[in-house]
């Protein structure tokens, strides 16, 4: 997922229907104009162009930003239930309030490198407002089947402890986590996301700026992190920009963190109205 890179959300590369040697019908992916005579076994068929190398890679182990960030509209997803928005939140009548997901992997290997922390940095274009940040240590749970992170999301975009009603439909698949319908006038519905560990610092709500920090004592963080950042946007924002980074840290001497190596920013555009995974 090194090297800043654009990472706009499009539509799917067309492709070409092409006949084979024994008649077989097969798709060939087409890139570049000059390749489209070129038939390619659909064993080595890739979707959506030349693949960019790891954002971080320290021997086995790599780091790669996803660059395919979604939004939600939360009011939108609160109305499509029939329910109207209360009065107490007709304050926010010029603004949109929007969800951003967007994840980050590691990927280990035999004598890997052990990562015991990692950053992830975000900054969002100045006109966005961040209401509350996910993951974050406060609404960590532990569970058999894994660390996850559940809360309660308001129609105001700020983030709460999850209330006693139960979940309800699923409104979002979150990559892993989901979004689920409430019972409550004030809420939009719970989120769930899969964590990598149950030790994470976050800020971020009243800026455009939000940083997680997240840190495991003994063994290597690894697998892929889903993030949840909730804005208050106006309702004339059309596009959004971010850019985001990491940077990995090894536990040293004395418990003291060193660092193990950073990314260089990533740009990610997204068209709120205009993307596959937008409501």
């Amino acid at each position: 997922m090194l090297g800043s890179m654009q990472g706009s959300i499009q539509a799917m590369p067309l492709m070409d229907w092409a006949e084979t040697e024994n008649g077989e019908l097969g798709t060939a992916l087409q890139p570049d104009p000059a390749a489209r005579m070129l038939l390619l076994p659909r064993e080595s068929l890739k979707f959506g162009g030349r693949t960019p190398g790891p954002d971080v890679r320290l021997g086995p182990l790599q780091v790669r930003i996803g660059r395919r960030p979604t939004a939600h509209n939360l009011r939108l997803l609160y109305r499509r239930r029939g329910r109207g928005i209360p009065e107490e939140f007709d304050v926010y009548w010029s603004h949109e309030i929007w969800m951003l997901h967007h994840t980050v992997g590691l990927l280990g290997g035999e004598d890997s490198v052990e990562a015991t922390g990692l950053e992830y940095e975000m900054v969002l274009d100045e006109r966005a407002i961040i209401q509350g940040v996910l993951p974050e240590e406060r609404l960590m749970r532990g569970a058999p089947g894994g660390t996850h992170c559940r809360a309660d999301i308001l129609l105001n975009g700020r983030i709460v402890p999850e209330f006693t009603e139960p979940a309800g439909e699923e409104l979002a698949n979150l990559a892993g986590g989901a979004l689920q319908a409430s019972s409550r006038d004030d809420v939009v519905g719970r989120v769930w996301l899969p964590a990598l560990t149950t030790h994470v610092s976050a800020i971020g709500p009243g800026c455009h700026i939000a940083t997680w920090l997240f840190r495991r004592n003994g063994g290597s963080l690894e697998g892929c992190q889903p993030m949840a950042t909730t804005l208050l946007l106006d309702k004339h924002i059309r596009t959004l920009s971010c850019k985001v980074r990491v940077r990995l840290q090894a536990e040293g001497r004395s418990g003291v963190a060193v660092p193990l190596g950073r990314s260089n920013w990533a740009t990610l555009d997204i068209d709120l109205y205009n993307q596959g995974a937008s409501t």
